[in-house]
């Protein structure tokens, strides 16, 4: 019999939005507790509904590469290869505002604060934006080469680059300051996420690679190491992510697999299969019970952490997915494409 991954009845991302953060604690203290009361699993609602299609946004005169969820749940953020950033409002589905980015904008990230937006492309910077003015306050430089991945901490302090080089740059938000650099990829890396307290930071890469690797964080005490090395997928490693409580890693694969892995072991736990062409990104929803998909198959599918099974299969783009996103309250998936386009689909 399978072992549960998930024995978890409360969903920090759904009460995240409406509860004080000094309760939150408290919320996580009782999530750990649950999690060693298997008579609680009785009570647990359904992980997600079938999908259906919310929202379509048009406008992007190029391919779709980048997508985040703000902190209200209500705006969506694009980057392209137009070399713009818009934000929608998804309520209305109007075009909020449009930022001129870097040249292609590869990715985009929320700051946990849900103040600032940060985002990465190929003319080897990273920039910093005020999401409720546009404002650019700082433009991050000295990268050797095009920056494919960011991903902010969790305390808002740092971020780290993923870089064509090779390397992953971990940089002080507030001052610029270069803290580290990760080495030890023999490939460029496609993507970067840190684990919920910060001290980890998971890394995949694509080309002849084919690893994922955890990283001790570094800070201005100690430089940061590598922990460890999972020869991950027979093909590219395209995404990967790190589940709520900090347990698992989630890895999508040119392979057209999604693999879970133990983080502290290195362990797989589980494969995914379905998806009939390259799986280009992965996410946990909030609660960690599910994760999404997005692939070059046109299709987002949803998958229960726990048993593998496939709960969803969600069409509507016309050209690959490039990116995916989950609304902090869990409710929301949004998909960016290759056909210009950005969908959001409602899940809960």
């Amino acid at each position: 019999m399978k072992r549960p991954l998930f024995s978890l009845t409360i969903s920090l991302g759904l009460l995240a939005s409406a509860i004080a953060p000094s309760i939150l604690p408290l919320i996580t203290s009782a999530r750990a507790q649950a999690s060693e009361n298997p008579q609680l699993v009785a009570a647990q609602p359904k992980a997600v509904d079938s999908g259906r299609l919310v929202r379509t946004f048009t406008g992007h005169t190029n391919s779709v590469n980048s997508v985040a969820i703000a902190n209200d749940n209500e705006t969506i953020i694009s980057g392209s290869t137009d070399r713009s950033i818009r934000f929608w409002d998804l309520e209305s589905g109007k075009l909020v505002r449009t930022l001129s980015g870097n040249l292609t904008v590869n990715g985009v990230a929320v700051s946990p604060d849900g103040q600032t937006l940060l985002n990465s492309g190929t003319d080897k910077t990273v920039k910093l934006w005020r999401i409720s003015s546009g404002d650019l306050l700082r433009t991050f430089s000295g990268f050797s080469a095009m920056i494919r991945s960011v991903a902010i901490a969790p305390d808002g302090d740092i971020f780290a680059a993923g870089s064509l080089d090779k390397t992953i740059r971990i940089v002080q938000l507030r001052t610029g300051n270069e803290i580290a650099t990760l080495k030890g990829h023999t490939d460029y890396v496609t993507s970067v996420a840190f684990s919920p307290d910060r001290s980890i930071l998971v890394s995949g890469s694509g080309g002849l690679d084919k690893t994922i690797r955890v990283w001790q964080v570094p800070d201005e005490r100690n430089p940061g190491r590598l922990l460890r090395t999972i020869k991950a997928h027979p093909d590219w490693v395209l995404s990967v992510a790190v589940s709520p409580n900090g347990r698992y890693i989630a890895s999508a694969s040119a392979d057209k697999t999604i693999k879970l892995w133990d983080l502290s072991s290195g362990e797989l736990l589980r494969t995914f299969t379905g998806h009939k062409d390259w799986v280009r990104s992965v996410k946990f929803t909030p609660d960690g019970r599910t994760i999404v998909s997005g692939s070059k198959d046109q299709t987002v599918r949803l998958w229960s952490t726990d048993s593998g099974e496939l709960l969803a299969t969600l069409e509507g783009h016309k050209r690959p997915i490039m990116a995916i996103a989950v609304s902090p309250n869990g409710r929301y998936v949004a998909s960016a494409s290759e056909d210009k386009t950005v969908n959001v689909w409602q899940i809960r």
